[in-house]
């Protein structure tokens, strides 16, 4: 698979996360906050090192924000 900004993952850990940004060294995302029901928000949470988290993203599969319970 090939990541792509501004796609949402679930990720191999089970975490749901939308991918804002690639670098080199780095990948920058954001999780969904807010109760379900209500409009979907989004917490940006910074640059992150790439080894750290691009198999959770790889390893996982993209999702629609429909399917975000």
């Amino acid at each position: 698979m090939r990541l792509i900004e501004g796609v949402i993952y679930l990720c191999a850990d089970g975490e749901i996360r939308r991918l804002d940004k690639i670098e080199d060294d780095f990948l920058s995302y954001s999780l969904p906050i807010g109760k379900r029901g209500s409009r979907l928000a989004w917490m940006e949470l910074g640059r992150t090192k790439r080894y750290q988290v691009e198999s959770d993203f790889l390893n996982g599969k993209q999702i629609s924000e429909d399917e975000i319970e």
